[in-house]
């Protein structure tokens, strides 16, 4: 059985997932969340309108296959520097039929849900992180934001050098946070803006915690005529091989 667009029925989708139907409804709150990995959907009476269908069939352990393919990727790395971006489009070139028939939008959620589930919540920059009152982490390790330089659009990332830190320093330092960045206050977190203001966190908090880089494309298009170099924000990750 797949799963089809449209009307299904809660017993169709016990059905789909090879559960019984009493095993589904009184595990409904456990199971229901799955499906955000195959479909878009609405829940109604009875069971769900399926709007858009990612993965057809159900395949049994798929959060543990995600986080497999995310942790191969961070160590594929050799350096722990990633993106949900460049991770998604190097899973689709490697694998076309599986990963790369799927939407942009379902493959970064899987990849993020993988990712927290491994590393935990993405925690601020290593040299905030005395002043938060504990460090995200998971099984794995733990990772945290960080600026980085794209080398490539398959998840190949560097560190910045000394040379180029010291112009990011100083063009961070030159960085004003204007009316017309308050203005964009829908399309980005509402609380990091809020934070801003309360001087909870710092200016190089705040455009660090930005959903979307190109909402700063002068400081962004600033630092490559300086340097030659795109710079993006990425992820460390520092895996705990304790836990191999």
């Amino acid at each position: 059985m797949a799963l089809k667009l449209g009307k299904m029925k809660s017993r169709e989708i016990a059905e789909w997932m090879g559960l019984s139907y009493n095993t589904y409804k009184s595990n409904i709150k456990k199971y229901l969340p799955e499906l955000d990995y195959y479909c878009n959907y609405e829940i109604c009476y009875g069971g769900i309108e399926v709007k858009e269908i990612f993965i057809s069939d159900y395949v049994r352990n798929l959060a543990s296959k995600d986080s497999e393919a995310y942790l191969n990727l961070v160590r594929e790395s050799n350096n722990g520097l990633c993106t949900i971006s460049g991770m998604g489009r190097k899973l689709a070139l490697l694998y076309p039929d599986t990963w790369g028939k799927r939407s942009q939008s379902n493959v970064e959620y899987r990849l993020r849900k993988a990712g927290i589930s491994l590393f935990g919540k993405t925690n601020l920059p290593i040299y905030r992180q005395q002043d938060q009152e504990e460090r995200y982490s998971g099984p794995y390790g733990y990772k945290e934001y960080c600026w980085a330089i794209k080398i490539d659009n398959l998840n190949k990332y560097r560190h910045l050098t000394e040379d180029e830190l010291e112009k990011f320093k100083i063009l961070i330092e030159s960085y004003g946070v204007t009316k017309e960045d308050i203005a964009l206050k829908e399309q980005y977190d509402k609380k990091k803006l809020q934070e801003l203001k309360e001087d909870k966190i710092t200016k190089e908090e705040y455009i660090l915690a930005m959903e979307h880089n190109e909402l700063f494309p002068e400081l962004l298009s600033r630092f490559k005529e300086l340097t030659g170099c795109t710079l993006v924000k990425a992820t460390q990750h520092d895996i705990i091989e304790s836990a191999f």
